[in-house]
């Protein structure tokens, strides 16, 4: 088991956390942009980015498990994918005599999509997560990969779905039960609630993909969007709003007082500038939690 206390405690990881304003402290939240710039406005870039990757927890995870009676691999690496091999169809073949089970999942898969809804791999353990991945490969079409309810220390899904993007196999989001915007101590999030979806693009029938937030894209067709989405959900939050979703539309059907609707989605011309960020609010002191019982 990896010490977790150990590695936040040695220097450049534990620094990072410190300095994280979203207080994470496994890593990366998924609100990291693809400059490397977090979601937080005017915060900077990730501080996790800097950090040498030999000092990540996930440097030193365990070994994937083995089958019984097969030689265990050697510390840091993980095992081969359960028996799986990569026949001519280009789909994981398992050895003669493989679990009915198996059996039947590659037949499904041969004759129609497949998303498997858990990965099986060992905690905090790269090499366990890839060899997984590498047996779904060319057999599942996506694995449904959010935070796992039974895993008290795992890796952020955006890690997670890297390592299975690079054995070829997509990666679809699940529900996390977090704050709004994964700020320890907010308010639950409507997407905690499965009643609110993301949405960065979308593809047309003739195969355009459509980037909402991108000034570019036909600002008739935009603000086409923004009327329609607008009117069938209660949140639509977008460019403009709170920092948080500049490059994507969140959308939400969260009921207030009064039927109260929320649409803030600015569609900005080429060239132009977001507003500046509004500065956060100074941390509340720790003496302001005092009690008078201590």
């Amino acid at each position: 088991m990896v010490d977790i206390v150990a590695f936040v405690g040695g220097g450049g990881w534990r620094a990072a956390a410190a300095r994280c304003p979203k207080t994470m402290t496994h890593g990366p939240c998924a609100g990291v942009a693809a400059d490397g710039a977090c979601e937080v406005p005017g915060f900077g870039t990730c501080t996790f980015l800097d950090v040498d990757a030999a000092s990540w927890p996930y440097a030193a995870a365990p070994a994937a498990p083995t089958a019984p009676g097969a030689p265990a691999a050697p510390a840091g690496q993980g095992g081969p994918a359960v028996g799986a091999r990569r026949g001519a169809s280009g789909l994981s073949e398992a050895p003669a005599g493989r679990h009915p089970r198996v059996a039947n999942f590659l037949a499904a898969a041969a004759s129609r999509p497949v998303v498997v809804a858990d990965l099986p791999a060992a905690p905090l353990s790269a090499a366990s997560i890839r060899s997984s991945a590498a047996a779904l490969a060319g057999a599942a079409d996506a694995c449904l990969l959010g935070d796992h309810g039974g895993a008290r220390v795992q890796f952020p899904p955006s890690y997670r779905a890297r390592l299975l993007a690079e054995e070829g196999v997509s990666a679809w989001v699940g529900v996390n039960c977090r704050g709004r915007n994964r700020v320890a101590g907010a308010k639950l999030s409507e997407h905690g609630k499965a009643n609110a979806i993301d949405v960065r693009s979308v593809k047309l029938a003739n195969g355009v993909v459509v980037g909402l937030t991108d000034p570019q894209v036909g600002k008739d067709l935009r603000l086409s969007l923004r009327k329609s989405t607008c009117a069938r959900f209660t949140t639509v939050l977008g460019p403009g709003s709170d920092g948080y979703h500049e490059d994507h539309v969140h959308v939400d059907l969260a009921e207030r007082a009064g039927g109260h609707r929320l649409c803030h989605w600015e569609v900005r011309e080429p060239g132009e500038e977001p507003p500046a960020p509004v500065p956060l609010p100074v941390p509340r002191p720790a003496s302001a939690n005092h009690d008078g019982n201590d």
